[in-house]
């Protein structure tokens, strides 16, 4: 998980990511960014930009 934040004004952005390897040569990553504030402040500015993603990773 990487994650930002500001006490003042308040406002963050996280990007939380899960990996699981489903076999020696495949794996599986789900994920996502969440920008949170108020729509002034710089995260909060990037609220529409929010998003998550799904990957399947196959090493040959």
């Amino acid at each position: 998980m990487l994650a930002y934040g500001y006490f003042h004004p308040r406002t963050s952005y996280s990007r939380p990511l899960l990996a699981y390897a489903l076999r020696d040569d495949l794996r599986l990553s789900v994920g996502g960014e969440l920008f949170v504030g108020r729509p002034a402040s710089y995260f909060g500015s990037n609220r529409s930009l929010r998003g998550m993603f799904v990957e399947l990773r196959y090493f040959h």
